[in-house]
């Protein structure tokens, strides 16, 4: 996997565009921002820049590292996928956010997506007056990056939660959970809490509004940049045949 570079070309036609919402590639050069590739729902770096064999990541010190987005009308969706590239500094029982759209306590979660609920793994909740909880089966190291995914697919407030680890589903949980108002969501911190920072290195974020398939998802974990020109692979089973790219420039960041 190579990142896209500061201008690169991309497929705005491309399966893997359709329904994303956001792509945060964290390859900016300089400055205290990070960019969003597809809505421009940009946020302000509380983290560190380093360049992993990839290209630019960010470093979270599970202190108070963050990067908070706002609330965000483009994440007010019901059906839903993210997914991420991270390493871990920490497996041990104390939750650490990768990602979350949440009030202050938790009491009120859109959306959390978490390592450590249990030691080691990677789950996801819908929260408000009960709760749906998917948790991995799977758990993760400190030695390697994983890719790591969850969906939400249904009809509110009928919800099927997924947990995907490299590639794979790991784990599935469904129930009854009306969602809640829209919060603030922020990379590597609950929401707008200051608690559950994460602890490691995040190297991409993708958001989408549907809840992708698992050949997507194994695709975007061996192919995780495949509408940009100079990193995609061609997966036939996927791609409509025939598919002609079209890429268009598109500035990556300053």
């Amino acid at each position: 996997m190579i990142k896209p570079l500061i201008s690169s070309y991309v497929d705005w036609e491309h399966p893997l565009r359709n329904g994303l919402v956001s792509l945060y590639a964290f390859n900016e050069l300089t400055g205290n921002g990070v960019f969003d590739s597809v809505n421009n729902i940009n946020g302000i770096i509380n983290a560190t820049r380093v360049n992993t064999v990839y290209g630019g990541a960010m470093s979270f010190n599970g202190t108070d590292s963050n990067i908070p987005l706002g609330t965000v009308d483009k994440f007010n969706f019901g059906e839903m996928t993210v997914v991420a590239r991270i390493k871990t500094n920490t497996i041990s029982s104390g939750t650490r956010q990768i990602f979350a759209n949440s009030n202050s306590d938790g009491s009120v979660s859109r959306w959390t997506f978490e390592i450590n609920r249990t030691a080691g793994k990677v789950s996801t909740l819908t929260n408000g007056a009960t709760y749906i909880l998917c948790t991995s089966a799977t758990s993760l190291t400190t030695t390697k990056f994983h890719n790591v995914a969850f969906t939400r697919s249904g009809i509110d407030p009928s919800w099927t939660l997924k947990v995907y680890i490299d590639g794979k589903l790991d784990a599935t949980a469904s129930g009854s959970q009306a969602l809640q108002a829209n919060q603030p969501t922020t990379i590597g911190r609950l929401g707008s809490g200051n608690y559950h920072f994460f602890n490691g290195i995040i190297e991409h974020v993708r958001v989408y509004n549907r809840a992708l398939s698992g050949m997507e998802i194994n695709w975007l974990h061996n192919d995780p940049f495949p509408e940009f020109i100079h990193t995609r692979k061609i997966f036939p089973e996927i791609i409509p045949t025939p598919y002609t790219f079209k890429p268009q420039v598109i500035f990556f960041g300053a």
